[in-house]
């Protein structure tokens, strides 16, 4: 039995039930996934949790979705530095680290694809490239989410070469200088304004925002991203000012998030709170803007960079590791045909289940979700179905993410 440590996003998300719920059948896992989030988080997390990190023998790591969708294009041309920061540090780590890039059905930033490959051959980090596979529409929820059957099989397929690869943990990393650290919340305020939230995924200390604050960084130090937090039951807006510049939240964005500010002069960084009503507040990292009654923001850290400092240590002794995933789509396929009974079924019958599920969503949701998964199986292409198990997927995440 392994240790694994998945450090993910939205793709790890479901694989709560999916790929994650597999390796679990046979190894200890520990899942600290945040979706829709940047690497900024990962770097951030990993700075803030090396020694839990190294206690594991494998960590597992998904960001390129997000950066091939959403991230790539944001950062520009200083992607190519976060990037080469970010696996100079996991290249660190005295563990067996493994790159998952999730298939997508399309991608917004391709070029990302190529970067990614290419830095992680450069410190010999292991990548399972999924796109390599032949996925087809049948496998994903949406364009770039895998359904939780498909995540399932491939955490079958990843616990086998699990147990399959070396033994021997990478040793002899270290980390001597990082241009990049984290000012945690419990720094920047009093013991009691310290709040915490905890769930089956994160745990994070934040504080909420009251009034304007400064601190004083390097001369060539500036923050880079910033940590906030969003209670599942808050309706309101919430926006920081940080250093003269908007940074709002999206109202629909729940739980903890490592955003990018944008540029930020260094030397010093001043936040203030943005309250009350206001109207077309920039959303950090987004096109477009935000409007409505504020209250205080939640924030949980700040990630600087200095410009100045250079990356100092050494990579650990690690071997590449070949993850063999020949014949998972075959698997998946055929699993999937024989959970179908050969006898046919009429569409009454299907369109039975689907609207069954629909009248119990308010009533039970696990018994909704399952009605509406059974009707995917006869239906896999059904738009409608296809919609329902989607949402259902994400409110039963948020349920679990508030208990």
């Amino acid at each position: 039995m392994a240790k694994v440590y998945v450090l993910g996003t939205s793709n790890s998300i479901i694989g709560i039930r999916g790929y994650v719920e597999a390796l679990k059948m046979s190894h200890y896992v520990l899942n600290k996934s945040c979706g829709r989030n940047s690497l900024f988080y990962h770097v951030a997390h990993i700075l803030q949790n090396r020694e839990a990190i190294e206690a594991c023998d494998f960590l597992l790591v998904d960001h390129y979705g997000n950066d091939a969708n959403h991230y790539g294009g944001v950062l520009g041309e200083s992607y190519d530095t976060y990037l080469e920061y970010f696996y100079f540090l996991l290249s660190t780590l005295n563990v067996h680290v493994v790159n998952i890039m999730f298939p997508r059905r399309r991608h917004v930033f391709k070029e990302v694809h190529e970067k990614v490959v290419k830095v992680a051959n450069q410190y010999n980090i292991t990548t399972v490239d999924l796109g390599q596979l032949e996925f087809r529409r049948e496998h994903f929820i949406d364009d770039f989410h895998i359904d939780r059957f498909t995540s399932y099989m491939l955490g079958m397929f990843l616990s086998r070469e699990i147990d399959r690869v070396s033994n021997d943990v990478p040793h002899g990393g270290v980390l001597n200088r990082f241009p990049m650290r984290v000012i945690a919340a419990k720094q920047l305020c009093s013991d009691e304004a310290l709040q915490t939230f905890s769930n089956s995924l994160v745990s994070v200390e934040y504080f909420s925002l009251e009034s304007s604050f400064s601190i004083s960084l390097a001369a060539s130090e500036r923050v880079v991203s910033l940590g906030y937090f969003r209670a599942f039951n808050e309706v309101k807006s919430q926006a920081f000012c940080v250093n003269s510049v908007m940074a709002g939240v999206v109202a629909r964005d729940k739980g903890f998030y490592q955003e990018y500010v944008g540029e930020i002069e260094p030397g010093r960084v001043e936040l203030v709170p943005i309250l009350g009503q206001n109207e077309n507040v920039p959303v950090m990292a987004k096109r477009g803007q935000t409007s409505g009654k504020f209250v205080p923001p939640c924030l949980v850290n700040l990630l600087t960079i200095d410009d100045s400092a250079k990356c100092e240590g050494g990579s650990a002794s690690r071997d590449l590791l070949k993850f063999d995933l020949s014949g998972l789509i075959v698997s998946i396929d055929s699993c999937k045909s024989k959970a179908i009974s050969s006898e046919e079924i009429p569409d009454g019958a299907i369109d039975k289940i689907r609207d069954t599920a629909v009248s119990m969503e308010s009533e039970n949701l696990n018994i909704a979700s399952g009605l509406m998964r059974i009707a995917a199986l006869y239906r896999p292409t059904g738009p409608f179905i296809v919609k329902k198990n989607s949402e259902y997927r994400m409110l039963k995440i948020k349920e679990k993410s508030r208990q």
